[in-house]
Parts: C-alpha cells; structure tokens; sequence
C-alpha cells in the first residue's frame, strides 16, 4: 500500500507541474511578457520579479489544487511522506529541463535545491492540509508562505 502511495503522489506531482507549465506557456503567449528575459536580465527589475510571481504563481496554485484533489480521492498518507513523493515528481520536470538547458547550472546543489524546495513546499501544503479541520485560512496561509518563499528562493538563485 506505501508503494501505490508513493507511486500515485510521484505521478501527482508530474500531473501538476504539467499543469504549472501548460499555463506558463499560455501567459508567455502574451506579447508584453518573455520568458527570455529571465535568462538574458543581469540585474533584478520589477518587470523580472513580475515574470517570476507569474511562474510562481502558477505554480503554486496548481500544487495546492492537486494537493487538495488528492486529499478528496485517496486516503491521505503522513506529510512528510505525502510532500517527499509529490515534490519530488513536482521537481522532476523542472529538474529535468535544467539538465536539457545549456544555460542554466546544472551543479548539482542547484539540481539538489530545486528537489529540495518543492519537496519542502509540498510538505507544508500537506501539513496544512492534515491540520485544516481547524478551517481553510490555514491552508491559505500556507500557500501565501509558499508563494513568499518559492520568490525568495528563485530571487536568491537568480542574484548568484
């Protein structure tokens, strides 16, 4: 059973940056925004950090939603469990087109960091989600800390 477990939420996980990554793709049809500009921007702008809260957003969004759609069909394993399986499958894309992109370190504690954060933003949500029979404000407020960090974390990766 801990197997199907942690199979289910890998694949979970995949699903949902799929998702992330099918609505960058659609605010990246715009005119006004270039996902370019990230890889060519030398210093942060606010026209960067508005790109990178969309992708952020974008992706937050979409964990939440198949963190709660996965609470509603299966049986909810522990946290810790649940989040090291689904950010692990939510990383894998993004590790993976890291690896296929010649511009983008592929140290490997920057392939580490990136497991790291989803895994560890997957958790919390899963977390918040355990403890949301206290209302859903909690788990709101989590996504919102995940929203700050997950900016945080890209901020400091795209500075070095």
């Amino acid at each position: 059973m801990t197997f199907v477990h942690a199979v289910r939420l890998f694949i979970f996980g995949v699903l949902a940056v799929c998702g992330a990554l099918l609505m960058q793709l659609l605010f990246f049809m715009v005119p006004f925004f270039s996902q370019n500009a990230l890889s060519q921007a030398t210093t942060v702008t606010p026209s960067i950090v508005l790109t990178l809260l969309i992708i952020i957003l974008s992706e937050e969004i979409i964990r939440a939603i198949m963190i709660v759609r996965y609470k509603q069909l299966f049986l909810l394993p522990a946290p810790l469990f649940s989040g090291v399986f689904f950010g692990s499958g939510f990383a894998t894309i993004e590790v993976l087109s890291a690896l296929n992109n010649p511009s983008i370190s592929t140290h490997v504690l920057s392939l580490l960091g990136i497991i790291l954060l989803h895994v560890a933003l997957s958790t919390l949500l899963f977390f918040a989600l355990r403890a949301s029979h206290h209302g859903t404000a909690r788990f709101f407020l989590c996504v919102f800390i995940n929203i700050c960090a997950h900016l945080l974390y890209n901020i400091v990766v795209f500075l070095r």
